[in-house]
């Protein structure tokens, strides 16, 4: 399915005024479908796709979290959460209209995490939220029900956080395997991994942010590799990492030598 961009007059400025009171670093852009439905991230300024939407995307170590409530296939998340959400939280409702986003302060102790047996998710560092005003082509629109205000956007209460925390205890990621990478790179996005494959991945992009100088390349084919092995898109790819470390540094051709090496390997 595409998206489209539904211009709102200064709401890039009102999310950067939002941003600054409450002192959280996050990157604007656009949020789109991939070939295989999920959603993918480009920084403004990037190459994107004929049909968008807005999007935020939250930088790894941010102060800001989303929990993701569906409402889909007769499961509603609302009668899996451990407490009622403050009245007063921010809240969008998601294109479905069933489903909400609740934003609330970021907390170090979470990632981010999927459960499709209670249909609540954690968007943490590294994700792409969409962000109102949005529209889905033909289909539904991200809109506040609850608008953000640099007063409303609190910490988790403590009962909903100990339930997230339940909810990401998972077994260690498994470890990538070494030489040969066996799996064809395709158009997934970050959401369509599992939770030990995205864990994978994303502790690879931390690597590629905090590697010193002289083991950035070998950091960066690592993230490489291993996202296009998982299926991962290149235009999703870009879209993590071109914000860091050498990514950011020399820009798309850098990227693209480095997926050329790493397909010339897979192959």
């Amino acid at each position: 399915m595409s998206t489209r961009v539904l211009t709102l007059r200064g709401s890039q400025g009102f999310y950067q005024g939002v941003f600054k009171g409450v002192a959280i670093s996050t990157r604007f852009g656009h949020a789109y479908r991939t070939k295989a439905g999920g959603k993918g991230f480009m920084p403004l300024g990037g190459t994107l796709p004929a049909w968008k939407v807005n999007a935020i995307q939250i930088i790894p170590g941010d102060a800001l979290l989303v929990v993701d409530v569906d409402n889909r296939a007769g499961n509603d998340g609302h009668k899996n959460l451990p407490c009622p959400i403050p009245e007063d939280t921010p809240t969008v409702e998601t294109q479905s209209g069933t489903g909400r986003h609740y934003w609330f302060k970021g907390d170090s102790r979470l990632h981010t995490h999927t459960d499709e047996g209670t249909r609540i998710d954690l968007l943490t560092g590294g994700t792409g939220i969409f962000a109102p005003p949005s529209k889905v082509k033909d289909g539904g629109e991200y809109r506040w029900l609850v608008p953000l205000t640099p007063e409303n956007l609190r910490p988790l209460p403590e009962e909903l956080f100990r339930f997230l925390c339940k909810l990401q205890e998972r077994p260690p990621a498994p470890s990538k395997p070494a030489g040969v990478y066996q799996c064809a790179p395709g158009s997934k996005s970050l959401y369509d991994l599992s939770q030990k494959q995205r864990e994978c991945l994303l502790n690879d992009l931390e690597r590629c942010r905090n590697a010193p100088e002289g083991k950035r390349s070998k950091a960066d084919y690592a993230f490489i590799a291993w996202g296009l092995s998982s299926g991962i898109g290149e235009d999703e790819l870009w879209g993590l990492c071109s914000g860091i470390g050498k990514f950011r540094k020399k820009g798309l051709s850098y990227f693209r030598f480095t997926v050329k090496n790493a397909l010339r390997k897979m192959r």
